[in-house]
């Protein structure tokens, strides 16, 4: 099991506040990065959905803290529920690229539970 594993419930909304931080502990300067989180099927490989710094994702302030946090709307987890691998992937501005993992270089795991009575 990965340390940064994250659960919700279907057709539920959800926000996901995330602190990116280097082995060393220092956070990591999201000053004109764009950021990329997506749920992937574990064993198609099939993106399921995507948000971005354009859509769904937002930096917050000061960008230099690390921090942002994805927004998840019902509709995007309304038809679907299981396990499925999530990727957050960084491009800093000077165009470096990072994919975020564990302390063991491992994808992170993205249960979303059926959600049995309807509101």
């Amino acid at each position: 099991m990965s340390d940064i594993d994250l659960k919700c419930v279907q057709n539920n909304d959800v926000e996901i506040t995330a602190t990116i931080t280097r082995a060393d502990g220092t956070a990591v300067n999201l000053t004109g990065a764009t950021i990329k989180f997506s749920i992937v099927n574990q064993l198609t490989g099939d993106i399921k959905f995507s948000k971005t710094t354009s859509s769904g994702i937002t930096i917050s302030s000061p960008a230099t803290a690390g921090i942002f946090v994805v927004t998840i709307d019902k509709e995007d987890i309304d038809d679907f529920h299981g396990s499925f691998i999530y990727e957050i992937v960084i491009t800093d501005s000077s165009g470096n690229v990072g994919t975020i993992t564990d302390s063991n270089n491992e994808a992170g795991i993205f249960t979303i539970r059926r959600q049995w009575a309807t509101p």
